[in-house]
């Protein structure tokens, strides 16, 4: 059990950590790519799971 939490809390953590890199991101005024190059590269994830990280919480953050 204890390792359905675990693997839970990381998957929480990591998009939480998209969160913020997508909020940096359009702060600091970066394109869409570089956020998405930033994204895989912190969070090391296929270019693929970046843009859904991007397309579910780009509108959360504007």
């Amino acid at each position: 059990m204890s390792n359905v939490v675990e693997e839970y809390a990381k998957e929480y953590a990591k998009e939480e950590k998209g969160k913020i890199i997508i909020k940096m991101s359009l702060e600091f005024g970066l394109s869409k790519e570089e956020a998405l190059e930033k994204i895989e590269k912190e969070l090391n994830i296929a270019a693929e799971k970046a843009e859904e990280y991007w397309n579910e919480y780009s509108s959360e953050t504007e």
